[in-house]
C-alpha cells in the first residue's frame, strides 16, 4: 500500500516538462504533412489529427469545386495559443495553463491508477486545479489509447493486405502509404494509377447496360453485385461496409454517424480473421448537481482536447423535457413522455408514428449541430431550435461520446443506471463531489414506503388487471404483483402495534427490529420474503420494462406505481441477493409520525442500508474509479466503508499562508457562544451570535476611503436555526443593522426561489455596500457554489454541523460501526464527528478559490478552540490557527492582527496590484 504523498507547489515529482506553441509542434508538422493522404485513403484520424485533417478537406474541396461555401460551426470554446506540454507517466499532457506542481502530482497518479486499473482517492483542496488536472489527465491517456488503437488498426490491415498481394501491379501497402506523401496536388492525388492504372478520369469501357441507373440501384442494395457483374473488368467491386466496435473510431464514420452494433470479425479474402480492436474506455464524469456540471464543462472547454473529443451531458425529463406539460392530464413528466412517444390513437398525419414530434426528430441534435462543448442549458435550447427532444437526442449522443456528464447518482443509483442504459464494464468513472460518497451509496440500497402509498399502488395494479384484454400481454405479472402489494398491505397492518407501543420522542415513535434477520422472518411468514423474491424481481423488471416500451399495453398504472416497485425490488435484492451476503449491512425500523390523518397511513418502512459498500460494489467493473473532493476521509476508513482497495493522494493548497487570516471567538458581548442544540436556543447566545456577526460584516472591510465593499457568508447549523435566529433578530435591532451595513440575504430551499437570491446576491456583493448571505452547512450555497474574489472575502462558521441525532439513519449507523468496528470502521463516535467536520470543511471552502484570491475564516463556537476539533479542520485553515488561535468580541479590531488588519492591508493590496 502506496504512502499518501503530500506534495506543495515547488515539487514537480521528476516529471519531464516541455512548453511549446501549439502550432510548431513536431505533431502538427506530421499531421500537415499527412493530411491529405487521409482524406483520400479514408484513414484513421486521432482525435488530435481531426482538426487538421478537417481544414484540409476543406481546402481541397475549395480547390476542386470554386463555388462551395462553408457554414462555420458554432464554436463556444476558444483554442488557446500556446499549449503547456507536460511528459506524464508516458503520456503527452497538454494543458490551456502552466500548471501547478500540485496538479502534475494529482495527473501523474490519476494516469497511473488507469493504466494499472485501479481507483484512485484524490483529495484536492479548492483552488488547487483539481478539475482541469482530472480533465486533461484522462483525456490525454483516452487520446493516446486512442491513438495506439489506431495505429494497430492500420498495421493490422496493411499486413493482411500484404499477404493478398495478387493483383498485378499492386505495391506493399505500407510503401503506398508512405509513397503517398508526396502526392500533394489533386491532380497527382487522382491520376495516381490504382487497381490495374486506372483512375476516375478514366472512361469506362464496356460498360453496356450496366450504367443504367436503375438496374444498378437494384444490385447496389445487395451485399455482392450479380455475377455477370463481379466478372467485367474494369469495375470497382462494391462490398458491404463493415461497422466497427462502438468505442474505436469508425474508419469511414463521421462523428454523427448512427451508432454502430456489435460486427463480425473482418474477413480477409484467404479466409482468416482480422483481429478485432479492444474497446476504448468512456470517460464518465459526474458531480452533485448540474450547476456544478456546468462549471467542468466550461473547464471542458478551456482544453485543447474539446472539439476532438465528443461530449455529451444526462438528465432527467424534469431537466430536458421541452414538451409543454400539463398538470391536469398528466401526473408527472415522466408519465406525459412514456404516454406520448407511444401513440394511443392512430394519428391523422401517416408521418408522425408518435405524439410526440419532438422524440420523433430526437435524431436532428447530433454532435454536428451543436457546439464542442455544450451546457444543459445549451442543449436544451438547440432541441427547441430543431424542435428535437434533447432528453432522448442526449441518450443517442452518450452512446458515441468519449467523454459523459451527469449528476453522479446517474452512476450510483442501479435503478436510474438501469434507465439509461449505462453500462459499467472498462469505463473510467469519476466522481467529484465525493467527500459524501458513502452516504449516498447508502442512501441508494435504503427503502422508505409507508401505507398509502402501498395502497394506492395496490389500487392501480387492481385497475390494470380489470382491462384483460388492453393489458393482454401483462395479465400474468400483473396479477402477481397485485396479490404481492396485497400481502405487504396485510404485513403492514400487523405490524402497526409494534410502533404504537414505542415512546413518542420529537414528534415520532420507533422501533427497530433487534435483527436483520427477524425483520426477514417476518416478511417470509407473510409469503413476501426470500423464497418469493425472485418471482417478484422478475415480474417486477417486466412490468417497468413494458411500461417503458410501450405504456397503451398496461391502463390504469402510473410512473409511480413503477417507481415504488423498482424501488423495493432493488433493496430487497440487496438484502436477499447472494444468499444473503449483505444482510447484516441492513437495519429495519417502523417510524410513526404524529399526524391528523389516520394511524395507519402515518406508519412508515424503513429498510437501512448501514455501510455504501452494498451499492459501491458494482462500480468496480469499471476500469478505474476516481474518487475527487476537497476533504476527503482517510483512504483506510473509506475502503472499510466502500470495500474496495484504493491508492490516495492528499494535495496541500496553493494558497499562500498570508492570504488566509482565521481565528476562533469564543464569546460574544453577553454570553459564549457555545452553539449546541440546546443553547442555541437561549435568546441572550442569539443576540450574542447577531452582534458578533454585525461587526464581522462591518469589519469587511470598513467603508473607508479606497477601500471597497465585500460579499460575507455566513453557515448555521439547520434551517430551523436560520428561522428561529432570523425571528429573534428582526424582533430587536440586530436585523436591521446588518440590512444597513449589507445587503442581506438568506438561502432558500426553494430551486427556482435560490436562484433568484444568488443573482441577488453576486450583483450585490459588488455594490457600494456589499452583501450578507445565511446559508446552512450541507445546502445548496455549502456545496457546490462558486464564490470567486470579492463575492466571498469573509466565511463565518457558526457552530459544528453535527448530524441530527433525531434521525434514525444516524443513530443506526453509529450503533452499527460501533459493533464492527473489527472489520476496520471507525467507531460511530468517530464517524460522528467525521460527518460534522467534513460538511464544515466543504462550507469554509467557498471561501480561496485561486492562487491569487485572499479572505478570512471566522469560527464563532468556544469549541472549535478545542485541540481535537482543531486538528480535525483542513490544513490550509489548521496551520493559520496555530499562531494565534482565539480573539476576544474586541479583538476582532482591536488586535494588531485582527480582522479588521488584515482586511485592510488585503484590500489594499489588491487594489495597489490592479
Amino acid at each position: 500500500m502506496s504512502e499518501i504523498l503530500e506534495i506543495s507547489d515547488d515539487e514537480n515529482d521528476s516529471v519531464e516538462n516541455s512548453i511549446t506553441e501549439d502550432e510548431d509542434t513536431p505533431v502538427k508538422q506530421e499531421i500537415n504533412k499527412k493530411a491529405v493522404q487521409n482524406i483520400v485513403n479514408s484513414s484513421v484520424y486521432s482525435n488530435e489529427e481531426s482538426s487538421s485533417v478537417n481544414f484540409k478537406k476543406q481546402k481541397l474541396i475549395k480547390a476542386l469545386f470554386p463555388t462551395f461555401k462553408e457554414n462555420p460551426p458554432k464554436m463556444e470554446h476558444t483554442t488557446p495559443k500556446k499549449l503547456y506540454t507536460k511528459t506524464i507517466s508516458g503520456v503527452n499532457v497538454k494543458l490551456p495553463i502552466e500548471p501547478y506542481g500540485c496538479q502534475v502530482a494529482l495527473m501523474s497518479r490519476i494516469i497511473a491508477s488507469i493504466k494499472k486499473s485501479e481507483n484512485c482517492l484524490l483529495e484536492s483542496p479548492t483552488g488547487t486545479g483539481k478539475t482541469l488536472a482530472i480533465l486533461c489527465a484522462t483525456l490525454a491517456w483516452q487520446q493516446q489509447e486512442q491513438e495506439e488503437q489506431n495505429r494497430i488498426i492500420v498495421r493490422q490491415l496493411a499486413e493482411s493486405m500484404a499477404k493478398e498481394n495478387h493483383v498485378t501491379g499492386l505495391e506493399s501497402p505500407l510503401k503506398k502509404m508512405q509513397n503517398l506523401t508526396t502526392a500533394t496536388t489533386p491532380e497527382k492525388l487522382f491520376n495516381r494509377p490504382v487497381f490495374g492504372e486506372k483512375s476516375i478520369y478514366d472512361p469506362m469501357k464496356d460498360a453496356g447496360d450496366y450504367s443504367n441507373s436503375n438496374m444498378k440501384r437494384k444490385w447496389e442494395e445487395r451485399e455482392t453485385p450479380p455475377e455477370n457483374l463481379q466478372s467485367k473488368p474494369g469495375l470497382v467491386t462494391i462490398h458491404k461496409r463493415a461497422n466497427l466496435d462502438t468505442g474505436v473510431i469508425d474508419l469511414t464514420a463521421g462523428p454523427s454517424s448512427p451508432t454502430p452494433g456489435p460486427s463480425k470479425p473482418l474477413q480477409t479474402t484467404n479466409g482468416e480473421e482480422t483481429p478485432q480492436p479492444k474497446r476504448i474506455p468512456t470517460i464518465y464524469y459526474g458531480s452533485r448537481t448540474h450547476k456544478q456540471l456546468e462549471q467542468v464543462i466550461k473547464e471542458f472547454g478551456t482544453t485543447h482536447y474539446c472539439g476532438g473529443t465528443t461530449m455529451a451531458i444526462l438528465s432527467s425529463r424534469d431537466h430536458s423535457c421541452i414538451r409543454p406539460f400539463d398538470r391536469r392530464q398528466w401526473p408527472s413528466k415522466d408519465d406525459m413522455c412514456r404516454g406520448c412517444v407511444k401513440n394511443y390513437q392512430p394519428s391523422a398525419d401517416a408521418r408522425h408514428l408518435t405524439d410526440c414530434r419532438y422524440f420523433e426528430r430526437r435524431t436532428a441534435l447530433t454532435h454536428d449541430v451543436l457546439p464542442p462543448t455544450f451546457s444543459l442549458e445549451r442543449l436544451v435550447a438547440a432541441g427547441r431550435e430543431h424542435k428535437a427532444c434533447p432528453y432522448y437526442a442526449a441518450r443517442t449522443l452518450a452512446q458515441r461520446a468519449k467523454i459523459v456528464f451527469c449528476p453522479y447518482n446517474y452512476l450510483i443509483d442501479p435503478a436510474i443506471r438501469k434507465s439509461m442504459q449505462i453500462n459499467l464494464k472498462d469505463l473510467i468513472l469519476i466522481i467529484d463531489e465525493a467527500h459524501n460518497i458513502e452516504e449516498v451509496c447508502r442512501a441508494a440500497a435504503t427503502f422508505v414506503v409507508d401505507l398509502q402509498q402501498i395502497d394506492a399502488a395496490t389500487k392501480e395494479l387492481t385497475t390494470a388487471s380489470n382491462y384483460r384484454f388492453a393489458n393482454s400481454a401483462a395479465n400474468k405479472y400483473i396479477e402477481f404483483l397485485k396479490v404481492t402489494l396485497d400481502r405487504w398491505g396485510y404485513w403492514f397492518r400487523n405490524q402497526i402495534p409494534l410502533v404504537e407501543q414505542a415512546p413518542i420522542k420529537y414528534g415520532k415513535a420507533v422501533f427497530t427490529w433487534p435483527d436483520i434477520k427477524v425483520f426477514v422472518t417476518t416478511l417470509n411468514n407473510h409469503e413476501i420474503g426470500a423464497t418469493r423474491y425472485p418471482e417478484f424481481s422478475q415480474c417486477v423488471q417486466q412490468l417497468c420494462k413494458q411500461f417503458m416500451d410501450d405504456p397503451r399495453t398496461l391502463i390504469g398504472i402510473t410512473q409511480a406505481t413503477c417507481t415504488l416497485l423498482e424501488a423495493m425490488e432493488t433493496t430487497l435484492g440487496y438484502l436477499f441477493g447472494d444468499s444473503g451476503k449483505f444482510m447484516d449491512d441492513f437495519v429495519s425500523a417502523l417510524i410513526k409520525k404524529e399526524s391528523e390523518h389516520k394511524k395507519e397511513r402515518a406508519v412508515s418502512l424503513h429498510v437501512l442500508c448501514m455501510r455504501g459498500r452494498v451499492v459501491f460494489a458494482p462500480l468496480c467493473a469499471a476500469r478505474s474509479v476516481l474518487l475527487a473532493s476537497g476533504t476527503l476521509p482517510p483512504r483506510a476508513l473509506l475502503a472499510a466503508e466502500l470495500g474496495a482497495a484504493f491508492r490516495d493522494v492528499s494535495l496541500q493548497h496553493v494558497v499562500p499562508e498570508h492570504q488566509v487570516w482565521a481565528g476562533v471567538v469564543e464569546a460574544g458581548p453577553g454570553a459564549p457562544l457555545t452553539l449546541g442544540w440546546q443553547a442555541a436556543r437561549d435568546e441572550r447566545v442569539q443576540d450574542a451570535l447577531g452582534r458578533t456577526l454585525l461587526r464581522a460584516a462591518r469589519l469587511t472591510p470598513l467603508r473607508a476611503a479606497r477601500l471597497t465593499p465585500h460579499g460575507v457568508l455566513c453557515f448555521l447549523p439547520s434551517y430551523p436555526l436560520l428561522r428561529d435566529l432570523r425571528r429573534r433578530w428582526e424582533r430587536t435591532d440586530i436585523w436591521k443593522s446588518l440590512n444597513d451595513a449589507k445587503h442581506v440575504y438568506v438561502e432558500s430551499q426553494n430551486a427556482s426561489e435560490h436562484n433568484e437570491i444568488m443573482k441577488l446576491y453576486y450583483e450585490k456583493a459588488l455594490s457600494a455596500k456589499g452583501a450578507l448571505l445565511l446559508g446552512v452547512y450541507r445546502g445548496k450555497v455549502a456545496e457546490g457554489m462558486d464564490f470567486r474574489d470579492d463575492q466571498a472575502r469573509l466565511v463565518v462558521a457558526v457552530g459544528i454541523p453535527y448530524p441530527n441525532l433525531d434521525d434514525v439513519a444516524v443513530l443506526e449507523k453509529k450503533k452499527y460501526n460501533d459493533l464492527h468496528v473489527e472489520r476496520g470502521l471507525p467507531s460511530g463516535a468517530d464517524w460522528y464527528h467525521a460527518q460534522a467536520f467534513r460538511a464544515l470543511g466543504q462550507a469554509l471552502g467557498r471561501c480561496v478559490r485561486h492562487r491569487a484570491d485572499w479572505g478570512g475564516v471566522l469560527l464563532l463556537d468556544r469549541r472549535y478552540a478545542q485541540r481535537g476539533n482543531l486538528l480535525a479542520l483542513p490544513a490550509w485553515l489548521r496551520n493559520p490557527l496555530m499562531k494565534k488561535r482565539t480573539y476576544s468580541y474586541e479583538g476582532l479590531e482591536q488586535d494588531e492582527d485582527s480582522l479588521k488588519t488584515f482586511m485592510e492591508n488585503m484590500t489594499l493590496s489588491s487594489m495597489d496590484l490592479h
